[in-house]
């Protein structure tokens, strides 16, 4: 799995339309970018300072030598020597250099204090703790980078929950508080005297009593932390079988380096629960994260489905199933049953369909019909939505309205767009020649036309337009800008201008796309734009595609051919043409070299005076004559030259 793989993974997992909020474990990896030293680094830090203070006696770390540290450091009889295992010494050094209490906790504040800016992974974390999307957060370091970036989130996240910074500090813990850091090993403040030896191989028991309900009924997702702890990946992750994550582990890893056995223990212990997400790094992963769920927000205490529900899914407020035609329902489900395999629907069983398929709500205790439904199967759709119509010009002077459900205007606007009005047959001049051919490409208009309505944005009171401009384009306005998970991933110009990108896409109308979709009048795959573009570059004509600045409007312009002379109905195909020559001439074996010669006159005249026969095949040209003879041939005086 790789990074991209990853964050599209781990978004499904924070998605707001999930039940449970997954909870994240945060290793020392986190930090590292803040300036704040891994494990291998402190032990290094804390030994020398050590030194220097406790040994030496001189005043700074920075007057010693690392010979001189190292050194004694290697004399310890409780350091381990191996290099690979240096990160291991973490509690041990803790454990041995830092006392008594106040020492431990000056020399630990000194140590995790960030090197000005906190990483950038901390604050798109923040950001998501901001949205509801994340929650509780355990860490197992002792700095304060996790803290500052949600106090800086203050007044909009009012409160952070801290636990465990202290001996049984539990009171503030809730498995559904909105911001929470859960201190694993403590917080360094408030640190004590305990051992730390201890503390890597057991976690409080209390502490693993209160966690233990939120480890069992949400997903986990672990980062920046290697598992070498067995506090951690014993005690807290039941490796005696106690929790089985059936919501899922999700192990985030750095590529390029190896599992720690405890890690492998556990993706043993948990097989497919266990998942591992190859990533780029901490602030890369909750950067693109942070991007991914742009403007996704969760709100706490409501239920999942009505915090999700897009605008097309919601109730049709007044509306009830006397308003849909429900043969046109029937009919319109089956084929969707069909496309996608499923059980046909009979009269007596398309309620219960239509409810599955989210086009009949409850909405305070009253089944009603969803806006989808109203839109697709409505009998007077505009009862309701009196802008969900289509306006339609010529030169702006032939104006007619679409109206009716979705399924009728798409219907009306197949027709109207096979007019020779608005898509005339065009004589296309091509290398000579004329082919007559339509002005657009078909499918690029249906294509248009089926944008329109299926991702037009129901809640802009505006109707949608189509405005057929002769001999030159047709423009199609949405109200409504871009989906915001489009939008993000485009790269516009000043003018608000874009290139399409295929596969990408996010249906704002998820219940109308899904009719669309099994009535096969469009597809999943997000190609619809690049198919448009592609169509009429095809028919040697454009596309382009815009949100104007200052506007609320998704605007499509389709180009016919242009305009050959002075006719509108002849075009002039201006794609790039050549005319190429293949030398046919067959070839069984090629010389080392090529005699040229300087000669004068035409060839005619030269075979008076030389026998060209015998030398083969020639070429005149240029005032040259070029042959595969040897030069020795064609040395010959009378030729005006000498050979090369």
């Amino acid at each position: 799995m790789s990074h991209v793989d990853s964050v599209r993974e781990l978004a499904s997992i924070l998605n707001p339309r999930n039940e449970a909020r997954p909870t994240i474990l945060l290793g020392a990896g986190a930090s590292f970018s803040s300036g704040v030293p891994l494990a291998d680094e402190s032990v290094k830090r804390m030994a020398r300072r050590y030194f220097a203070e406790r040994i030496s006696g001189k005043a700074l770390p920075e007057q010693v030598k690392t010979s001189e540290w190292m050194a004694w450091l290697g004399e310890q009889l409780w350091f381990i020597r191996d290099p690979a295992r240096l990160s291991e010494n973490f509690p041990l050094a803790v454990k041995h250099l830092l006392t008594p209490q106040a020492y431990r906790q000056k020399v630990l504040l000194d140590l995790i204090s960030p090197d000005g800016e906190i990483g950038a992974g901390y604050r798109h974390l923040s950001e998501l703790v901001l949205r509801g999307l994340a929650g509780t957060i355990l860490t197992t370091n002792f700095d304060i980078c996790l803290p500052r970036a949600l106090n800086d989130k203050r007044p909009h996240i009012r409160h952070v929950a801290e636990v465990n910074r202290g001996p049984d500090d539990f009171r503030e813990f809730d498995i559904f508080n909105r911001a929470q850091i859960v201190w694993l090993h403590g917080k360094a403040e408030q640190y004590t005297d305990k051992n730390l030896t201890e503390e890597v191989q057991q976690l409080d028991q209390k502490l693993v009593g209160v966690l233990l309900p939120l480890l069992q009924s949400t997903p986990l997702v672990v980062v920046g932390y290697r598992g070498a702890e067995p506090s951690i990946m014993s005690s807290l992750l039941g490796e005696g079988g106690d929790l089985a994550f059936k919501k899922g582990l999700f192990w985030c890893h750095r590529g390029g380096g190896e599992l720690h056995p405890n890690v492998e223990a556990l993706r043993e212990r948990l097989g497919s629960n266990f998942k591992l997400c190859d990533i780029d790094g901490f602030d890369e992963l909750f950067a693109d994260l942070d991007k991914k769920l742009a403007r996704q927000q969760r709100t706490l205490g409501a239920p999942p489905a009505a915090q999700s529900r897009n605008f097309d899914d919601g109730p049709m407020e007044g509306a009830t199933i006397a308003d849909l035609d429900l043969d046109l329902a029937l009919s319109t489900v089956r084929e969707y049953a069909r496309k996608l395999g499923l059980r046909e629907p009979s009269a007596a069983t398309l309620r219960s369909f239509l409810r599955e398929l989210g086009l009949l709500v409850i909405d305070g205790g009253i089944e009603r019909p969803s806006i989808a439904a109203i839109l697709l199967f409505g009998r007077d759709p505009q009862r309701f939505m009196p802008h969900s119509v289509v306006t339609l010009t010529i030169d702006s002077k032939k104006r007619k309205v679409i109206s009716g459900n979705l399924l009728q205007q798409r219907k009306d606007l197949l027709e109207w767009i096979e007019q020779k009005e608005v898509n005339p047959t065009l004589k296309v001049k091509v290398r000579g020649r004329h082919e007559e051919r339509p002005a657009y490409h078909e499918r690029a208009l249906i294509e248009l036309c089926v944008n329109l309505l299926v991702h037009r944005d129901y809640a802009d009171v505006r109707p949608a337009t189509i405005q057929a401009q002769t001999n030159d384009r047709i423009i199609f306005l949405n109200p409504g800008r871009l989906p915001e998970g489009v939008a993000d991933e485009l790269k516009m110009d000043v003018h608000g201008q874009f290139e399409p990108v295929r596969e990408l896409t996010s249906p704002r109308n998820s219940a109308l796309c899904d009719v669309f979709f099994g009535m096969s009048a469009m597809e999943r795959a997000g190609t619809g734009l690049s198919d448009v573009l592609n169509f009429a570059k095809e028919g040697d004509g454009t596309a382009v595609f815009s949100v104007p600045p200052g506007t609320d409007d998704f605007r499509v312009e389709i180009y016919q051919p242009k305009a050959s002379s002075k006719s509108s109905l002849v075009a002039r195909d201006s794609r790039p043409i050549g005319t190429y020559i293949i030398n046919l001439m067959p070839f069984a074996s090629l010389p080392a070299l090529v005699s040229r010669v300087q000669v004068s006159g035409t060839l005619e005249e030269m075979s008076r005076r030389v026998p060209l026969d015998e030398i083969g095949t020639v070429l005149v040209r240029g005032g040259e004559l070029w042959s595969f003879a040897p030069a020795a041939l064609g040395s010959v005086d009378s030729w005006g030259s000498r050979a090369e």
